[in-house]
């Protein structure tokens, strides 16, 4: 594959929002997402030769250590927060009321509600939904293609790991137009190759260590009757040029967190570890006299340093000291840190707020945390947009192999959910759709209920105030006076006393 070897030629992210780098950047992309899949599965700096040039480039601790890596935490956040809740096969609402994870604008017909939620199912999306965004906010970027799968007769959307682009052009409207994937492979025969796919508008090209090579059958070269180029590209949050941003924003920070924490908690063991200092004369034993000792695992009572004590011994009646451990700048920086990071990254700390608060409601707590709210809307609004054109290209070329008589002449009824549509449909835009904006915080089923009570409230004021209603107020009004009966004198004198 050609891709830059090691992470020592590892970067930090892009500061081109330009693009003039990341256009052909795509062979040297592969080492950032290995960085920075590395925050989030913990495996950072573990790895003490492949890491030596990165900490020596930014001048770390030569002992670090992932002591605080919030970046799983913050990334299956947005995992758990862009598409909450289920999916359902048909795509409609649940009958209480709860909308969906993907909730589909109301207007949507009911056979095009019909083909989205066939491909869910044949998608298992339920699951690709939090792959999708898990893979944006690890490493900023998420390439997703139809698969069209003729000989089963099904095409449903793959998420694919992003380092496996090897080439990409996209539009001014982040449409892509070319994508190459690129990986290499053993053969039966334990031959190691290179596959290579390459997909425009005009072909589909599958190539063997780099020359055109025929797999399972297909010839190398086949023209692409789509029209279109089946994939998307998403930015977790598009910062300019081909690639996002992850939602791990300052790295720089997490690594100096580390650095200080690390050296800090290394010198706290060696203070720990230091013997016992007995004043006098006649020392027997110096520390610097003891041979570094093997692994635990080889000792015969691995757990004996926590039952055991090192001390010089002196002459009788010595006093003894040892050395303290000092709590002073370096636990200050570390809380700088640590507070630095929380700034920068509020969806940390959001759900601990709310588990404090008691009295708060779903939308009171979405103004109290709308700056969390603001990052989520904006990774939802990429990941909105670019899943209704995945939805869109799938469903158009499940009409086209529905309606080519290519899955057979009897459709299966989960085959049938495509027969209105086509390529035609696509380009005329009979696909088209929208996914809701959705709250941060959800409202309860009591809340939603006390909302639906409040606006029909709001409209039966509405109608009285009006003219109709007002005057039917008024004439309901004369009528009750007529109806009333004058008082007898009796009554109003039995009254007046």
């Amino acid at each position: 594959m050609a891709t830059r070897a090691g992470i020592n030629a590892f970067v930090r992210t892009y500061s081109d929002p330009a693009g003039e780098q990341t256009r052909n950047a795509f062979t040297t992309r592969q080492g950032d997402y290995a960085t920075w899949w590395a925050y989030y599965n913990n495996s950072v700096f573990e790895d003490l030769a492949r890491w030596g040039s990165y900490k020596g480039r930014y001048h770390l601790y030569r002992g670090i250590r992932s002591i605080y890596n919030p970046t799983r935490r913050l990334v299956d956040f947005y995992a758990a927060n862009v598409y909450p809740g289920i999916l359902t096969t048909d795509a409609e609402r649940l009958p209480d009321g709860t909308p969906l994870a993907i909730p589909l604008a109301e207007d949507v017909p009911p056979a095009l509600l019909n083909a989205i939620g066939q491909l869910w199912q044949w998608s298992n999306w339920q699951n690709g939904k939090g792959l999708l965004v898990r893979y944006g906010a690890a490493v900023g970027d998420v390439f997703a293609h139809v698969v069209d799968d003729v000989e089963s007769g099904k095409v449903y959307p793959e998420i694919l790991w992003p380092g496996l682009i090897a080439a990409l052009e996209l539009d001014s409207r982040g449409n892509v137009q070319m994508y190459a994937i690129e990986f290499d492979y053993n053969d039966n025969d334990g031959q190691k190759h290179t596959y290579r796919r390459e997909v425009d508008k005009q072909s589909i090209r599958t190539l063997r260590d780099n020359k055109p090579f025929e797999f399972d059958e297909v010839p190398a070269t086949i023209p692409n009757v789509y029209g279109f180029v089946p994939a998307i590209w998403c930015k977790h949050s598009d910062i300019g040029g081909d690639h996002g941003q992850p939602a791990m924003r300052n790295q720089s920070k997490f690594d100096e967190l580390n650095s200080l924490a690390s050296h800090t908690y290394d010198q706290a063991h060696r203070i720990m570890k230091a013997p016992i200092i007995i004043s006098g004369s006649g020392i027997q034993r110096l520390a610097a006299d003891q041979v570094k000792r093997g692994a635990t695992a080889d000792f015969d009572n691995p757990a004996a340093d926590r039952e055991s004590l090192d001390f010089l011994q002196g002459d009788d009646g010595a006093t003894a000291t040892t050395i303290q451990l000092p709590t002073g700048e370096a636990l200050a920086h570390i809380k700088e840190l640590l507070a630095e990071i929380k700034e920068d990254h509020p969806e940390l700390g959001m759900y601990q707020q709310l588990r404090s608060m008691t009295q708060v409601t779903g939308p009171g707590a979405n103004r109290l945390f709308g700056d969390v709210e603001g990052y989520v809307n904006d990774a939802r609004a990429n990941y909105d947009v670019q899943s209704v054109k995945l939805f869109q290209m799938s469903i158009a070329i499940g009409g086209f192999r529905a309606n080519t008589g290519a899955w057979g002449p009897a459709l299966t009824r989960q085959q049938e959910a495509f027969r209105p549509f086509g390529l035609d449909s696509y380009a005329a835009g009979d696909l088209d759709f929208e996914i809701q904006p959705r709250s941060l915080i959800p409202m309860s089923a009591l809340e939603r209920m006390q909302v639906e009570q409040m606006s029909q409230s709001l409209d039966a004021q509405r109608q009285i105030m009006s003219g109709d209603g007002m005057l039917a107020l008024q004439t309901q009004q004369a009528n009750d006076g007529a109806d009333e009966e004058p008082a007898t004198d009796a009554a109003k004198s039995t009254a007046s006393n």
